[in-house]
């Protein structure tokens, strides 16, 4: 009887020592896929800071761009009116000019 229970006693240490073998080889597993996984969120971070500040210079370029556009559109405005202005006067004194 005594040797039943050395032998169980053996396996059981046997099996416990096979656990956590297991236990310490998934642990680094995970050790190396959590360090992964950070250093995935570092360059993701990284990437959205810079796609961020690309965005807000997008936006400042926008802004400038309308800004011309409006001067452009007044630009545009004032000769339109200035040529209406002129064909107007040339029509006003074909109709009355005085032949010599």
């Amino acid at each position: 009887m005594v040797w039943m229970f050395t032998v169980l006693s053996l396996t059981a240490i046997c099996y416990t020592a096979h656990i956590i073998l297991e236990h310490v080889r998934h642990i680094g597993a995970l050790s190396a896929q959590i360090l992964r996984f950070q250093e995935e969120c570092v360059g993701l971070e990284i990437k959205i800071r810079d796609q961020s500040q690309e965005r807000e210079l997008a936006k400042n370029r926008i802004v400038d761009v309308e800004h011309s556009v409006k001067e452009l559109q007044l630009i545009v405005t004032d000769l339109v009116t200035q040529i209406g202005n002129s064909k107007k006067k040339k029509e006003h004194r074909g109709k009355y000019r005085v032949e010599e």
